[in-house]
Parts: structure tokens; C-alpha cells; sequence
């Protein structure tokens, strides 16, 4: 499907229990603004995408999550692209 559709795939691996998550387009900007919108309860143009949502699911804070290929946190500079202060 990734490549079908030109989408960027990425796999996070939680660091705190080792689960596994596949996200697919800009998953870093779709996180920061699901995110965005859960904090201010601003409306969205458009629901979360179900991979992104799926994040929000699991027990462990989805913002400490490592790319799995790199071992870098995946909102980090050399991952996401985003200068976010993160790693």
C-alpha cells in the first residue's frame, strides 16, 4: 500500500515495553497536530488518521517512541525533518 500510494512508511518501537507500531505518510506532523487538537479540544479539518490514533492508545507516552531502522527518537531532527527540540 505505501508504495501504491507514495506514502513515507516508518516503524516505532516503544521503548518502555518493545511494542511495535507502523505509521505511514508525515507521521510526525499528523502526531503534533493530533496532539494539538486533543490538548486545546481545537476541531480538525480532518480525523486522525487510524495508524496516528492508534498511538494515542498505547500506554506509554507515543512522544518517546524510537524509529525502529535508526534507534533515534522518531520526532527527533534526523527522523522527523522538524527542528522540535526533541533528541
Amino acid at each position: 500500500m505505501a508504495e501504491e500510494h507514495n506514502l513515507r512508511r516508518m516503524v516505532l518501537v516503544c521503548p518502555g515495553c518493545g511494542e511495535e507500531f507502523v505509521v505511514f505518510g508525515d507521521a510526525p506532523v499528523e502526531y503534533l497536530t493530533a496532539e494539538w487538537t486533543r490538548e486545546t479540544g481545537a476541531q480538525s479539518y480532518r480525523e486522525t488518521p487510524p495508524d496516528i490514533a492508534a498511538l494515542f492508545d498505547h500506554e506509554h507516552d507515543p512522544s518517546g517512541f524510537l524509529e525502529k531502522t535508526s534507534g533515534l527518537p522518531w520526532l527527533s531532527r534526523e527522523v522527523s525533518g522538524m527542528n522540535l527540540g526533541v533528541g
